[in-house]
């Protein structure tokens, strides 16, 4: 289902990923692709929290200029980061929470850089508004590369990326 890894990057970015959500890896039968099970998991994860999220998200009680991130949103950013090294683009937008007080997650973001073709003067990860702007405007031209493990436009030749 998904294609052996050839990328080390994402393999350990999936590494990361399974420690960080407490992936379950003695459940994965022997000689089962492990990926599989991890997007499983991943997307279960997804849609158990998604809605606690859009809750939280309408409470009166959270501030939209709030300076910490709430569980939900860690769970989904992590679940987020996870999902995108497949290939889910619905998922890009909640990496651009603002996870710079929480630690090694923040280096999570760092995936954006590996499998979005932004432009040069996007890299900087900081540049949040930005990068929405252009996910926003590009969205519909992502495109997945199974073969590279990343995305590229439409408008462009895939094998031109990375």
């Amino acid at each position: 289902m998904f294609p052996i890894m050839q990328d080390d990057y994402i393999s350990d970015y999936r590494g990361i990923i399974m420690t960080a959500t407490r992936f379950p890896k003695r459940s994965v039968p022997e000689g089962e692709d492990i990926n599989v099970y991890l997007y499983d998991h991943l997307n279960k994860t997804w849609n158990e929290n998604l809605p606690i999220y859009h809750i939280e998200s309408l409470s009166q009680t959270l501030k939209p200029t709030k300076q910490q991130i709430s569980d939900a949103e860690l769970v989904l950013f992590t679940a987020a980061a996870g999902l995108s090294t497949f290939g889910r683009k619905d998922v890009l937008f909640f990496l651009l929470f603002d996870t710079s007080n929480v630690g090694r997650i923040v280096r999570l973001r760092l995936i954006l850089n590996k499998i979005l073709p932004l432009p040069d003067e996007l890299t900087d990860l900081t540049k949040s508004i930005e990068i929405l702007e252009w996910l926003k405007e590009h969205y519909n031209e992502l495109q997945w590369d199974e073969s590279k493990l990343c995305f590229f436009l439409s408008s462009e030749n895939p094998s031109k990326v990375l």
